[in-house]
Formats: structure tokens, C-alpha cells, sequence
């Protein structure tokens, strides 16, 4: 007997049941379900409820004829022993691998843009970079984003660690040291 089915089958009987007697005029329950006779006519509705209440009832007698047949494996008896102490099946040895050294690939910045660097390092603005490299403004800042979109300097043009590290590839050590250092 599947107990699950047999539930479902009195939840479907018992709706079906109430949905047949509200149309009748006899609610067994304080809403209405009989609600679809608004929607189609009340043929449609007895021919709706009278299927929900026969699908409960297939339900329950499935669900108390059907035998689940079920194997049961043959059960043999084995000695175990258990020893106190561990044993070492297999023994595990993992080689020692030296940490390879992965070579960095810096990009290659222009002169201009390592003098941008140097003078963002001493505070400078970009009209300031502009007067005294003698580049056009619009040029400085161009130069500006795209060290920003490749994480040399940030928003507010205040260099980063691979900035300052840019100015100390180049030779050129910013004349304030960095944050946090």
C-alpha cells in the first residue's frame, strides 16, 4: 500500500465530493470552491467535480491494491576484525616540487606617460603636466585614462603599486615614498 497515494486520492474525493454538493446547494465548506460554475456552464462544472471525485477514488484503490514488489538482498554472514592498531595499506609519498618562478610581463609605457607618472607622483594636476611638458591638454588627457583603465594610477590620479613600480622600472624613484611603505 503506498500511503502517499492513498492520501492524495481522499484529498481529490473529498473535493471533488464538496465541489458536486455546492452545486447542489449543500456547501460543506466555508469558501467556495464551486467558484469554476462562474466560468463555464454547470454542466461543465458537475462534469469537472465528478472527474476530480473519481480520480480520488482511483487514487485510494490504487493506492491500496498496488503492491510494490521489492527484492530484498540475500543477507551473508562475514567475519570482520578489527585490530587496534593501524596498518599502512599503501604508503603515500608526494615529490617535493620546487615553485616554478613565472616570469611578470610588464607593459611597455612611453616616455610621455612616465613623465605623467613622475609628475602625478609630485602632486601635479593635468594642466600643470600639460604647461610643463609642453603637450596638449587634451593629449595629457588621454595619456590619463588609459594609465587609469590599466591600473597605473587611480581616479583621482594618485598612483597605484604597479604605478610606482612603473616609475621605479623606469629609473625614476617618485620624490615621495608610497603609501604604506
Amino acid at each position: 500500500m503506498s500511503a502517499g497515494t492513498v492520501v492524495a486520492g481522499l484529498i481529490a474525493l473529498f473535493l471533488g465530493a464538496a465541489g458536486l454538493l455546492e452545486l447542489y446547494g449543500r456547501p460543506i465548506l466555508p469558501f467556495s470552491i464551486a467558484i469554476v460554475s462562474a466560468f463555464i456552464t454547470p454542466f461543465g462544472a458537475l462534469v469537472l467535480f465528478g472527474v476530480i471525485a473519481l480520480i480520488g477514488l482511483g487514487l485510494i484503490v490504487g493506492g491500496l491494491v498496488w503492491n510494490e514488489h521489492k527484492v530484498v538482498p540475500e543477507v551473508r554472514k562475514e567475519v570482520i576484525i578489527v585490530s587496534a592498531t593501524p596498518q599502512v595499506i599503501a604508503p603515500v609519498v608526494a615529490p617535493v616540487v620546487a615553485p616554478v618562478a613565472v616570469p611578470v610581463a610588464y607593459e611597455t609605457l612611453s616616455d610621455l606617460e612616465i613623465t605623467i607618472l613622475r609628475y602625478l607622483s609630485e602632486g601635479k594636476e593635468a594642466r600643470e603636466i600639460s604647461k610643463l611638458t609642453g603637450v596638449a591638454h587634451q593629449t595629457i588627457s588621454e595619456k590619463l585614462a588609459k594609465l587609469n583603465g590599466e591600473g597605473y594610477i587611480t581616479e583621482k590620479h594618485a598612483l597605484t603599486e604597479k604605478g610606482f613600480e612603473a616609475l621605479r622600472r623606469a629609473g625614476t624613484q617618485p620624490p615621495y615614498p608610497r603609501p604604506n611603505a
